[in-house]
Parts: C-alpha cells; sequence; structure tokens
C-alpha cells in the first residue's frame, strides 16, 4: 500500500462500517495520542471526521492536524482549500503537506432524534430544498445537479425567520434555499460562494428565492459558475453567526443532520490541516 511506502510500519489504517464510525474512530485515535489523521473519502466522511475533533463546540486536541484523502462522489471541500482531487497525487503529496489552520462552523439544533445537539461542519449548512436534493440522491444514486433541478420544480419555497450576528430577527422569503458557506463549492464543483475563504473568521449566508422553473433552467449555468448574484432573488451576507427558524430539515456538508431551528457560529482557525 502507498501509505506504508511513504510512512513505514507507523501508519494505522481503520475502516468504517456504517454511519458515524468516522466520528467514533478519529475521537477515539485523538484520545490515544494521535497528531495527524488523514480522512479518505468524500465531504460526508470529512465532516464526521471534523466532528471527532470537536465536542460541545470546543476543538479537544487542537494540536493535532488533518488531511484529506478525496475518494468520494463530491469532494468539494478540497476544491475549496487546493488539495488535489486524485486520491493518488493526494496521498502522495502528504510528505510535504504545510500545516494551516481553517476556520469551523458549528451547529447547534435539534438531530432527527429531537435531541439537541452540537454538530462542527467545513463547507456548508444548508436549509430548504437542499434536504429534498439529498433525499433524492440518497434514493436513486443520482448526480446533485439534475436532482437539485428536479427538487427545485416541485419544492414549495418557505419563510424563515433569520438573525445576523446580534442583530434583530426578521421574516425573509419565501426561499427556495438558505445556505451557509465556509468552502466555495458543493455539488460537485457548483461553485456556490465564490467569495467564502477558509480561514477569515466569517460564515457567508446566501439566499436564494422564489425562482420559477423557467428561470432556474435560464440561469443554472450562473448558479454552476458561481455568478449569479447580480440576481434580485438573491442576498449575500458576510457573518460569524446566525440564528435560522423554519419548517425545514437541516443539511450539514451533504448529509441530513437534524431540523430547524439552528444557531450557527463561527470558529475562526479552530482546526489545523496539512495539505
Amino acid at each position: 500500500m502507498r501509505l506504508r511506502a511513504l510512512f513505514g510500519d507507523g501508519v494505522e489504517i481503520r475502516y468504517t462500517s456504517g454511519p458515524g464510525d468516522a466520528t467514533l474512530i478519529a475521537c477515539q485515535a485523538l484520545e490515544d495520542g494521535a497528531d495527524w489523521i488523514a480522512a479518505a473519502g468524500g465531504d460526508g466522511t470529512i465532516n464526521e471526521v471534523v466532528n471527532g475533533f470537536f465536542r460541545g463546540g470546543r476543538n479537544m486536541r487542537p494540536g493535532a492536524a488533518l488531511s484529506f484523502l478525496p475518494c468520494g462522489t463530491a469532494n468539494d471541500w478540497v476544491r475549496t482549500i487546493g488539495s488535489p482531487l486524485r486520491l493518488r497525487d493526494a496521498v502522495d503529496a502528504l510528505p510535504a503537506a504545510r500545516p494551516c489552520v481553517v476556520d469551523v462552523g458549528l451547529a447547534r439544533c435539534r438531530d432527527v432524534n429531537g435531541s439537541v445537539c452540537d454538530r462542527a461542519f467545513l463547507n456548508f449548512a444548508e436549509a430548504g430544498v437542499g434536504s429534498e436534493v439529498i433525499r433524492r440522491i440518497e434514493r436513486k444514486r443520482g448526480n446533485y445537479l439534475p436532482a437539485a433541478v428536479r427538487a427545485a420544480f416541485s419544492y414549495l419555497p418557505r419563510e424563515f425567520e433569520l438573525t445576523l450576528d446580534d442583530g434583530e430577527a426578521k421574516s425573509v422569503g419565501p426561499l427556495l434555499s438558505f445556505i451557509v458557506a465556509g468552502g466555495r463549492y458543493f455539488g460537485a464543483g457548483i461553485h456556490v460562494a465564490p467569495m467564502a475563504l477558509p480561514d477569515d473568521g466569517l460564515l457567508e449566508v446566501i439566499t436564494l428565492g422564489d425562482f420559477s422553473r423557467t428561470e432556474i433552467l435560464r440561469k443554472i449555468t450562473k448558479f454552476v459558475r458561481g455568478t449569479y448574484f447580480d440576481e434580485f432573488k438573491v442576498r449575500h451576507y458576510s457573518v460569524r453567526k446566525l440564528v435560522v427558524s423554519g419548517d425545514s430539515a437541516l443539511v450539514l456538508d451533504g448529509e441530513v443532520a437534524g431540523e430547524l431551528p439552528v444557531t450557527i457560529r463561527v470558529a475562526p482557525r479552530a482546526l489545523k490541516v496539512r495539505h
């Protein structure tokens, strides 16, 4: 195996067998003294491993580093930080990987069982049509963009209540989607937040209004390329904290994590990564 050729017998390889395993494995490795973990998988696996670092909104081992070995269907987070997109290239780059620090999004919501939970994320959080997109992909194992278009055609836009930083709560909508971005891409390369920087201490909040079917089809290229911010049904805010309420599930890094309401804040430069 290439990893052993590069690092010798000091490498310990662990495999997951189901949802949540990567969090437990990462947490145990950190408790056992590991100072460098590489997450092999897609954005969902990366999210699970990041949650192995965090407990109650705190990084329990801030000196430990995380690297990324992309072998998922989207690999959107590594596009933002500029890591290699091919698995072998990412493995070969590890010996020369340099440390840096990135922001982490921290979300408090109710999970699918109704219990209050704290979840960390790197790439994005979404409410609105996003949960329906994920469910369609899980049922049919399709690609994100076609599933997103089909879901947008049938989804009924909804009202949300939004509080940005320490401002007053206000109603917004009807919205097709509510996005909180730490990274620049989601959905396998859709340039959703070209302004996002992984280490600036900010989260990019983007709202998509009630676009008609015709508008969606005519403007789909603008959404994919990230050139849609001149649309009057789109709003963008840069924040450090927000509270969102509404009738919607919450998606974190491409996985349904719970339900609104949610409080989201940024933990600036809270995770060491090597890439």
